[in-house]
């Protein structure tokens, strides 16, 4: 009986271990998903302000590689958060003259990563963040207003990627053919025909002749 009580503790013993090691690896990746997007805020916010895109030109290969890395996160997290952030980050960027160097020698790789950006909120993979998560466990009710804010935060996300997409295809029209925006929104019109935001680009770029 005793060894048969020793064997019981030390696998109870075990199975808290990995349960703490487990929540340890959630929450160190939840609080490294917002640092991310906490950086990319910092970043596109400093795109308007002259003495930082002065400090950000001068330190391109640095920022190239950062922005390379966060959409990679972003991707493999599914993270939302992040990748609506890394959208912005490239539209504001490629807005001011001065800092279109740090997208010049990704273009193409940028812009299939916006694309693949759009697949992923068609999919509807997601990482659902911790405070949801929480929120779904201690309330059945609150089910209805997490769709619809999961679904408001669709909505923004694709407007962030079509609206980085579109400033890019314009700024580097030969790494970056209109027949790539015209795929990715006859994707989002397949997926999502009555999405508003959808509808609106559609209307807003009109009917492309893809290819």
């Amino acid at each position: 009986n005793n060894d048969n009580n020793s064997i019981n503790n030390n696998s109870n013993n075990s199975k808290s271990i990995a349960k703490e090691e487990e929540n340890l690896e959630k929450a160190c990746t939840n609080a490294l998903r917002e640092g991310v997007a906490s950086a990319l805020r910092v970043f596109w916010r400093s795109c308007d302000d002259v003495e930082s895109r002065t400090v950000l030109a001068a330190e391109r290969e640095a920022w190239s590689e950062a922005l390379r890395k966060s959409r990679a996160f972003g991707l493999g997290w599914a993270s939302w958060e992040v990748c609506l952030e890394y959208c912005t980050a490239l539209r504001e960027a490629n807005r001011q003259q001065s800092l279109r160097g740090l997208l010049a020698r990704g273009t193409t790789e940028t812009s299939d990563s916006v694309c693949d950006i759009i697949k992923m909120v068609l999919s509807g993979r997601r990482a659902v963040p911790q405070e949801h998560r929480k929120q779904q466990q201690q309330q059945q009710q609150l089910q209805l207003q997490l769709q619809k804010q999961q679904e408001k935060e669709k909505e923004e996300l694709l407007s962030a990627s079509f609206a980085a997409l579109t400033s890019l295809s314009e700024t580097f029209p030969a790494d970056i053919g209109r027949g790539k925006l015209a795929d990715a929104l006859q994707s989002a019109q397949d997926s999502c025909p009555k999405s508003p935001t959808v509808l609106k680009w559609a209307e807003k770029l009109g009917t492309f002749s893809v290819h």
